[in-house]
């Protein structure tokens, strides 16, 4: 199942305008990336599993609450900011990146796409000064560092950021103070076995998961029926072990802020 329809079977409920918005995304995606370098050439034919419905997988972890202010760090070629803005029509997104020629091509996106609650600004996260309710992100970098440069930008205990991360997570979790939690979208056992995802059989890259969180030990043997909750006394207790979380596609939920 390619383009569109793919989003659809996965949100049946979107109105006739965000049905019509993710039908013309391809298309728009496709003739920038012809002029601006912004998914892999090979990639492109991808677009909806590989980038707009990964982008998406956060909408099945959280419903952004009508009003929210949105940040999307290292934007790039605007994903998942521009899947999330036409998902969430109400709420306010701003995407962000240090590559001029990139968030130009965004800017060109949101507005043939007629996208009205979506803006994009060529800024560094350190130097970018405004607040926001939450924080998005496609793994700009390690989750310590991201948090780093990115915890200014929401207010101290209040901030929320979903980040999409795949591979081993265990190293990078770890060492993070804030409580956090890995939510599956798709995995990939050491053995080469898939879990649950997209149309079931063989390894799947963008798999969704509405309400099954697991982590995935790195010998392929046990799948537990839990959140991984990472706080202090876990890393304290954990010391010494070396675990390894192979979960394809994640994303990676804290509470932190400054």
């Amino acid at each position: 199942m390619l383009g569109a329809a793919l989003i659809t079977k996965y949100f049946p409920d979107l109105s006739p305008v965000q049905r019509e918005q993710f039908a013309r995304l391809g298309a728009i995606y496709g003739a920038w990336n012809e002029r601006v370098n912004l998914i892999s050439r090979k990639d492109i034919e991808h677009l909806y599993e590989r980038h707009v419905l990964h982008s998406l997988g956060i909408a099945k972890v959280i419903a952004f609450p009508a009003g929210k202010r949105i940040i999307d760090v290292g934007t790039g070629g605007g994903f998942p900011l521009v899947p999330l803005a036409i998902m969430f029509p109400k709420c306010l997104f701003h995407g962000i990146d240090g590559i001029g020629k990139k968030i130009a091509a965004v800017k060109g996106v949101v507005q043939e796409l007629g996208i009205t609650n979506c803006t994009a600004e060529q800024v560094r996260s350190e130097d970018h000064k405004q607040r926001y309710d939450f924080i998005v992100s496609r793994a700009v970098t390690r989750l310590p560092e991201f948090i780093q440069a990115t915890r200014h930008l929401v207010r101290k205990g209040e901030g929320r950021m979903f980040y999409l991360k795949g591979g081993e997570l265990a190293d990078e979790i770890m060492p993070v103070r804030n409580t956090g939690r890995a939510h599956e979208l798709s995995v990939t056992t050491s053995a080469g076995v898939a879990g649950r995802g997209v149309g079931g059989g063989g390894p799947v890259r963008s798999g969704l998961v509405d309400a099954h969180i697991r982590s995935c030990l790195s010998e392929g043997e046990d799948l537990l029926p839990q959140g991984l909750e990472v706080s202090k006394s876990q890393r304290n207790s954990r010391q010494g072990a070396s675990p390894h979380w192979l979960i394809e596609n994640v994303i990676v939920f804290v509470g932190y802020g400054t």
